[in-house]
């Protein structure tokens, strides 16, 4: 309905949201509120916002305790209010917003070789400790789980969707380096056709990088195991999460690092593309949070979001909403008095069917002792991160740098070591925040 209207011509676009007025933080709410309907429509927002400029944009978060009259007065007043921030909330006659607060870590030591280690220790993980990790073992979950495993040694569980790498390849394959000689081998084959070549030196080109993960990790790790899985699929989750408590009999730590992009505007984003990449992410999670219902609390649960989710991005209207649902789940999930039951589930309405399971996203908690989205900015391609070269000269254009990958690393486990344990959200980035909050008109992707 959103994209309908806005390719009708419409000029002003309001959504509302009842998250008790203050964005589900767990501080404000009351027990009584669940946030969990509309969830992910600030980022949404934010993004119509970036790539509708001359569209009057709010999401307004409202108090359903309140008047009738005094929400509609609230609403109205939104209508005839162009400029300002796309995300608002209202409580007691006060409107509010939310805003970026820069924060140092206190207690942290100074940065040194023995900084990771020092870290987990802190977290108190080791040999005998299990951690799992989505997102298939490459780019930045890859780096992770290597970075984990020389810190501590400790289990590593793999998940993701592509299968488990094959120990050798055929001679012609092997013996291509690059993607161009890979090309050339796949095209002698007998694939002919453009699509078919590229998807199969994309399909041997991750099949390596995750072997090499695999190989990487294991020569650090007390053990580690691939897990081929659909991260949607609660099932499947949770076949994997029961095996790995047979196996080991403890699970400490969960890092969720699954997603996928489909960049395009919003005038060509068709329902399907918005649903697979909200999905990844966010009935991901839900269905690892279903996994662990009934299990010994972790020490921590770790979401990857995205600054798209923060400042909105054009062309990722889908991702944006889904790393902003990342961020209100881990504030719902962090220990609060209003988290700490179990959310009704509602009947399945047009929104679920879209995206499911959305109508009943709020599983039984305490998940783990620490829960944290965390929301990086754009990291390096050489850390896995989705840049191309042109955009990576946007960003320097524009201040921005991308995040090194001993630099994120370090600041995950430095934020579960010694952040602040009531913090649910961190933000990540190298430049200032300017920068994202005016994105540039052509499209861009890149965030992790």
């Amino acid at each position: 309905p959103l994209r309908a209207a806005l390719l009708g011509g419409a000029k002003t676009v309001v959504v509302a949201t009842a998250a008790g007025g203050r964005f589900a933080h767990p501080a404000d709410a009351s027990a009584s509120v669940d946030p969990t309907p509309g969830l992910g429509l600030w980022g949404l927002a934010r993004t119509i916002a970036a790539e509708y400029p001359d569209v009057v944009v709010r999401a307004v978060d409202v108090d359903l305790h309140e008047e009738p009259e005094r929400i509609a007065a609230a609403l109205l007043g939104e209508l005839g209010t162009p400029g300002g921030a796309a995300v608002v909330g209202y409580r007691n006659e006060t409107r509010s917003q939310l805003r970026l607060v820069r924060s140092e870590l206190t207690g942290a030591p100074p940065g040194s070789g023995e900084e990771l280690r020092a870290a987990t220790e802190a977290i108190g993980l080791g040999p005998e400790s299990v951690v799992l990790l989505t997102g298939g073992g490459r780019g930045i979950t890859g780096g992770f789980a290597t970075a984990l495993a020389q810190a501590c040694g400790c289990r590593i569980e793999l998940l993701g969707r592509s299968p488990a790498p094959n120990s050798s390849e055929p001679a012609p394959i092997a013996a291509a380096a690059d993607a161009a000689a890979l090309r050339r081998a796949v095209v002698a084959q007998g694939i002919a056709t453009p699509a078919k070549v590229e998807a199969e030196v994309r399909r041997i080109l991750a099949s390596r990088e995750l072997r090499s993960t695999l190989e990487t990790v294991g020569a650090s790790a007390a053990a580690v195991r691939y897990h081929q899985a659909d991260i949607t699929d609660s099932r499947q989750v949770r076949q994997v999460v029961d095996g790995i408590f047979e196996r080991w009999g403890r699970l400490d730590g969960l890092v969720h690092g699954a997603g996928v992009l489909e960049d395009r505007r919003i005038a060509d984003k068709m329902p399907e593309i918005f649903a697979r990449v909200f999905s990844t992410k966010v009935d991901g999670a839900r269905a690892l949070a279903r996994a662990l219902d009934g299990r010994p609390t972790l020490a921590f649960l770790v979401m990857f979001g995205s600054v798209s989710g923060v400042f909105g991005n054009p062309g990722q209207a889908d991702y944006a909403a889904a790393n902003d649902a990342l961020d209100t789940l881990a504030r719902l999930w962090q220990g609060s008095a209003a988290s700490r039951r179990r959310v009704p589930s509602r009947p399945a309405s047009r929104a679920s069917e879209l995206m499911p399971g959305l109508a009943d996203i709020a599983p039984p908690v305490p998940l783990a002792a620490r829960i944290l989205s965390i929301d990086w900015g754009p990291w390096a391609a050489a850390a896995g991160g989705m840049v191309s070269p042109e955009l990576e000269r946007d960003y320097a254009r524009r201040g921005i740098d991308m995040i090194a990958p001993e630099a994120g690393v370090a600041a995950m486990f430095r934020e579960l070591a010694w952040g602040d344990p009531s913090a649910s959200q961190v933000i990540y980035f190298a430049g200032p925040a300017g920068a994202f909050a005016n994105p540039p008109t052509p499209m861009s992707s890149g965030a992790a």
